[in-house]
């Protein structure tokens, strides 16, 4: 299978395995569950570390939108979208974070949400910097 597929695409710097996963099912393959498989994510303790991941993620998004479409007229309408899809506020995330039962106290829900936007615009500025001709960085 590895012969037919080819391996992971190493320019991308997040999201290879998406990109890998699609030219796999593409050839038909399905996949199998491994009970006894497990992937760790590591949390993020500080402001920094969630800042590198969040931009390593944008980036790796970036390249694999950049690498589904050709560069016209259609990669400019999905560009759009996927930049404002980064620039909405996240309210829907929002009010479901204050509904959860999990967080206990208003502090709490107010943090996770002041994450989410800090995510989610650090993405959108992300994708103009790419599309303005900066590199993704892997860091």
């Amino acid at each position: 299978m590895l012969e037919r597929i080819g391996l992971f695409d190493e320019r991308f710097k997040s999201n290879g395995d998406v990109e890998w996963g699609r030219r796999v099912f593409s050839q038909g393959y399905k996949p199998i569950y491994a009970d006894d498989t497990r992937v760790a994510h590591p949390a993020r303790h500080s402001f920094r570390q969630l800042y590198k991941r969040t931009i390593r993620l944008a980036g790796g998004l970036y390249a694999l939108q950049k690498k589904s479409h050709d560069q016209g007229l259609k990669w400019q309408v999905k560009f759009m979208i996927f930049l404002i899809k980064n620039l909405i506020p996240p309210i829907q995330f929002c009010v479901n974070t204050f509904l959860d039962k999990r967080l206990k106290t208003f502090d709490c829900k107010i943090k996770v949400c002041l994450v989410m936007f800090i995510v989610r615009y650090l993405s959108g500025f992300e994708i103009l910097r790419l599309s303005m001709g900066g590199v993704v960085a892997r860091e």
